[in-house]
């Protein structure tokens, strides 16, 4: 599962409200690493959240790229690793749950 989103918000306001929200999400979530670089007069930011799952006793991630300028933000974010299974991708609960809560932080904080 894959989000995106454009806001008419600066990049770095939207990245401090991202940062802090899905930071204390819940209790595990924690921002793990981060890289901003302007690109074409564009700032791009990457960063990465984790949290543990319970229901998989595993470390989920989420991952959040930002684009944009002072006036407009373009938001995408995908969810991985929280699936079991040696050769196939079982049970992606973990995954599609840690993105679901982030679009519903993200829909209040914005």
């Amino acid at each position: 599962m894959f989000y995106k989103r454009e806001v008419n918000k600066d990049i770095n306001e939207v990245s401090h409200k991202i940062q802090e929200a899905f930071a204390n999400m819940n209790l595990s979530s924690s921002l793990e690493d981060s890289v901003k670089e302007v690109v074409d007069s564009k700032i791009v930011e990457l960063m990465i959240f984790e949290r543990f799952s319970m229901f998989g006793s595993n470390r989920v991630s989420l991952s959040v790229m930002l684009i944009g300028d002072a006036y407009t933000t373009k938001i995408f974010m995908k969810a991985s690793g929280g699936s079991q299974g040696a050769l196939l991708k079982i049970n992606t609960f973990s995954e599609s749950s840690f993105l679901n809560k982030a679009i519903k932080k993200l829909d209040s904080i914005l």
